[in-house]
Order: C-alpha cells, then structure tokens, then sequence
C-alpha cells in the first residue's frame, strides 16, 4: 500500500475539487454550532470571526512586511472588487505623515494593548510589532476609490477604535482611521472566496436561486407557479424548472406584472463576462452562498478527516490475516460472493454453516436488486470481527477498496453496498452531484428539525453519534439507498434492515412524504439502466460441520448505527442471544 497523505494534504485537494480556496482548510468550520439555525447575518458574522481568528494567529508568528505579504496573498483574487496594498512606516508612498507621528499616533491610541509606558522612539519600539499603512481600493463600476488606515500587523486591534478616526492634538488634518489588519482581510477573504465559489459552481447557484423562486412562488396545494408576463423572464423560470425541477408538478402558470418579480428573475442565472458576474454584486453573492459555502466546507473538512483515519486504520490492522483456517481459506476461495467481489475473506470464528445461508440470501437479493460486478475493479468482501466503534460495516473507497460488515451485522451489507456505489460506480462520488441535493436538502431539513432548536444541537444524538455524523452526504445516500429497495421497492433480505427498523429510527425519515418522493425519483434515475441480474448457482462448495473456535483478529472501528439483530448472525455458538449491535 502506497504512503498515506497527510490530512492537511486530504483535504487541499478536496477544497480544490469543490472550487474552495485550500486556505479554507485551515479554518475551523465547527464554529458554526449549526448552520441551519443561525440566520445569514449570523453565518457571515461568525464566519468573519473565525478567518479573523486565523489571520492573527498568523500575523503573530510574522517577523517582515514580507512576510505579511504572503499571508496577503492566500486572498483570491479572481472577480474581487477590492486589492489591499501594504507599506511600512518607513520610506512610505501612501501619505504625508511622517514616521514619528505614524508611531506616536498608533502608540497613543493602543497603549492598553501595548501594555508599555513609552514617552519617545516610539517607530524603534512599536517595529517588532510591525506598524503598517494598508491602502484598500475598491472598484465600482469602472471607478476606482482608495482609503488608508494604519495597523499595528501582530496586534488585534479593538471594535471601538476602529470605528472612529484618531489623530494627534492641533493635527487634525492627519487623522486616519486605526484597523486590525487581521479584520481587514478576513473580510475581503470571506467575501472573495465565496465569489470564487460561486463563479467554480455556477450550477449550484442556480440550484439555489430556483428553489429560492419556487418556495417563495410556488403553491403547493392547488399546484400553481407565479410567473412573469414578460415571455423573456417566464421563459427564463420555466427553463430552470426544467433543469432542476422537472419533476415539479404545475397545473396552472399565474402571470403577474412586476418589475419586481422580473428583477428577482434576472438574477436567476449567472451572468458571466471574462470571469467576472455582471449581474450581481459581491454582498448578495455572499448573502446568497454563505450557507451552501459553509456547509460544503464542513463537509469537506469531515470527509477528508474520516478518509485519512480510515486509511490509517487499515494501513495498522485491516491487512488480510495470515492465520486463516484452511476450512475457512477453502471456503474463501470458492463462494457466491466471488461472482461480484474480486476477493472474499472469512473471519476463523464464522460459522461456516450459517455462511452458507447467506450465501442463499445474497443470491436471493442478486435477483432483487442491482449488485455491481465488482471484480475487475479489484473490491474485496470481508466479513470480520468488528469491536472498537461497535459498527456493523464499512466500506473502503479505492485505493484499498473493500467492503467489510460484522459477523453479526449482516443487515448492514446493503448500506456499505450504497456506498460502494456512491464511490466506485462512476469516475466521481454521486452523493456530491448536484443532482443528489435535493435528497440531501430534504433529509438535512428532517433532522434538524427533529433537533427542535440551535440550543439542543450539541445535546441531540441518534444511536450516541452526533447530528453532524448523520448530516455527512455519503451517510445520506447510503441511507437512502436502504430505504429505496427495502420501504419503496419492498425488498425483504437478511443483508437489510427489516421495514420495521427503519419505521422505528431517526436517522431513517420515512414518514417524510416529500424526502421519500425525491429518494424514489433519484435512484429510479441513476439505476434506471443498471441490469438486475441473478446470480447462477454454480459454485461447488465443501461442506463443514466442524465446531470452530473464536479467533484473536485485530480489526479497524466500523461505522454504524444501532439495532438489534434479528436475523442471520454468523457469530458461532455464545452471546446470539439479544445481541445488540450497530448497523
């Protein structure tokens, strides 16, 4: 196995792939309690706050305008509406002031954060700090205007000071404004980098902006859609419909004059001219993107945490076993899973007579529901013994790829089979498609609103696992794989929950009538054209009725849920009994 990237690298990579700067890695996202409680004031103000906190962090560590430049430069620049220029004290271009009054001005005003008692050179001992004039220009409609203001580069200056002017007595033609540099670009970042965002997403935009449209326009129980009596505007609304919301069922179109309603519709899509968007300004991109930006960044950071564990954990203890029992090596060399797994690997303590019968129940689902071939892909199938997170299976993504479930969690083969094909079945991973947001959209609103409120978030748990875990897309998608085949298809195996269980568990919202509608709609699609295909029955196997000891395995955490087995388990002899597991 090739050397594990560090999480840092992880999650870069995955940052670019989502179209978000890579500095965004080094932001702390779980800042934000939960996104879905707070308004869009509050997500930009703590979103602020969190890039603030690590811009300073950074400064502190700077010992030359150079390398605060450098910092400067993780701003994106792409359609930004603003630049940030910096100078010394010395040598300085950007005003008129001299160097002494510079310093004895910066020093005055922020002596109770200086903690000194200075009475001259002040530039000598205010330069570790670095004092620095910053030159913002901002670019409005072909016009450039430019403001200056002084910092002290490693100092957190405080609110009430950046809020006035400040100046010397009898000099008031000199009074500049005094910021925190870390604020100063915080700010322009936040509102750069969801510019870029939203200029690498454009898809997404529109996504948000017709759903925006629909809820606000659209009336569900007599199935009417408000539209424009200008044809241009109606036909811009109906086209986007088409392309998110084909499904969207419309008995009558109302037509209303309203230059209002036509100015919310032009902006439905991205206007974009050499990679600039004409039609809105930076604060409505941010006011229109902070939460998807937000939320895809958690999601990114989580993700890329769990994939650099997970590779971690199976580099220590998920290698194949060398003391297999050759029973067992018998067995593994020649059962029904070979037919759709490119290896199969059996525990010592398996039952081998009970494996048989899931062999015949996996046959069985074979005829019922679409089961990849696996085997060129090289996808191993391991049933193992499974104790650290107390999960009942896993599903390793290429390059290890392997699918594992516990011996007595066979009921979880289908979700790590959702997952096996979120990851492997195309050249991406479907759950992060803009065609599986509306799925997402839909289960995310159901749990947080089982949450109740912002205050009962950290406290709210399903199975002892936090919220934030069932809000991770891969997690989504293979739940809503399960309910697919088994509450919409009716699929009844032993390698799925019964109907029961997922009537009875909060992580699964069946009763949501709108989520199931568009669970059915998304996976009839994406299956439509994938062949459900019997396996034959042509396997010759040895028979063993032999008693078999417990093994001493050392396997890697499994991720899961809770629940009760029910049906097969392949644990031999002690403790079947009401076990209880996770799945």
């Amino acid at each position: 196995m090739k050397r594990i990237e560090s999480v840092e690298k992880i999650m870069e990579k995955a940052f670019d792939e989502k179209g978000i700067n890579k500095f965004m890695s080094n932001i702390n996202i779980n800042f934000v309690g939960n996104i879905d409680f707070l308004p869009i004031k509050d997500l930009k103000k703590k979103a602020f706050s969190a890039i603030k906190r690590k811009y300073q962090a950074l400064l502190k560590d700077c010992n030359t305008i150079d390398d605060v430049q450098k910092i400067i430069n993780t701003i994106p620049k792409t359609g930004t509406e603003q630049r940030i220029e910096i100078q010394g004290f010395e040598g300085q271009s950007f005003v008129k002031s001299d160097n002494d009054y510079l310093s004895k001005l910066l020093y005055l005003v922020l002596k109770k954060q200086l903690n000194e008692n200075l009475k001259k050179d002040y530039f000598e001992n205010l330069k570790h700090l670095l004092p620095l004039i910053i030159k913002l220009t901002q670019f409005e409609e072909g016009q450039e205007q430019s403001n200056v203001c002084l910092t002290l580069a490693k100092i957190t200056v405080p609110p009430n000071v950046e809020r006035g002017k400040h100046y010397l007595t009898g000099r008031f033609n000199e009074s500049y404004a005094i910021k925190s540099l870390a604020a100063v670009m915080a700010n322009m970042f936040l509102t750069s980098v969801v510019y870029e965002y939203t200029l690498k997403n454009s898809n997404l935009y529109e996504l948000v902006l017709i759903e925006k449209y629909i809820s606000k326009y659209y009336c569900k129980e007599d199935k009417t859609l408000t539209i424009p009596a200008d044809k241009r505007y109606a036909s811009i609304v109906t086209e986007q419909i088409e392309k998110f919301h084909k499904n969207l069922s419309i008995i009558e179109y109302k037509k209303l004059e309203d230059e209002h309603l036509n100015f919310i519709i032009s902006k439905l899509k991205l206007e974009i001219v050499n990679d600039k968007i004409t039609n809105l300004n930076n604060e409505e991109i941010l006011n229109l993107m902070i939460k998807d930006f937000l939320i895809e960044s958690e999601q990114v950071q989580v993700k890329s945490k769990r994939y650099h564990d997970n590779l971690t954990e199976y580099a220590k203890s998920f290698q194949e076993k060398k003391n297999i029992l050759k029973e067992h090596q018998e067995v593994m060399k020649n059962n029904m899973f070979l037919k759709r797994f490119s290896e199969v690997e059996l525990d010592n303590i398996v039952d081998l007579e009970k494996f048989k019968e899931v062999e015949k129940e996996f046959i069985k689902l074979s005829a019922e529901m679409y089961i990849p071939n696996s085997i060129e892909a090289g996808i191993s199938f391991r049933i193992k013994r499974i104790q650290h997170h107390k999960a009942a299976g896993l599903f390793y993504p290429k390059p290890i790829g392997c699918l594992i479930i516990d011996r007595d969690g066979i009921s979880s083969f289908v979700h790590e089979l959702g997952h096996l094909i979120d990851f492997e079945e195309h050249g991406y991973q479907l759950s992060e498609t803009i065609d599986f947001k509306d799925v997402y959209n839909l289960y995310r609103k159901n749990l947080v609103e089982k949450v109740g409120d912002i205050k009962s978030y950290k406290k709210f748990k399903i199975t002892g696992k936090p919220l934030s875990y069932y809000l991770e897309k891969a997690e989504v998608f293979a739940r809503s794989f399960e309910l697919y085949h088994s509450v919409i298809l009716g699929v009844n195996n032993s390698l799925l929950k019964t109907r029961e269980e997922y009537l009875s568990r909060d992580e699964y919202p069946v009763q949501d009538q709108e989520y199931m509608q568009k669970v059915k709609e998304y996976f009839d699609r994406i299956l439509t054209n994938k062949r459900i295909s019997m396996i034959e029955q042509k396997v010759e196997k040895k028979v063993i009725s032999k008693a078999l000891l417990p093994s001493t395995d050392i396997i890697v955490p499994m991720e899961g849920v809770c629940g009760t087995i029910v049906q097969l388990s392949l644990f031999d002899g002690f403790i079947e009994d009401n076990l209880s597991i996770e799945n």
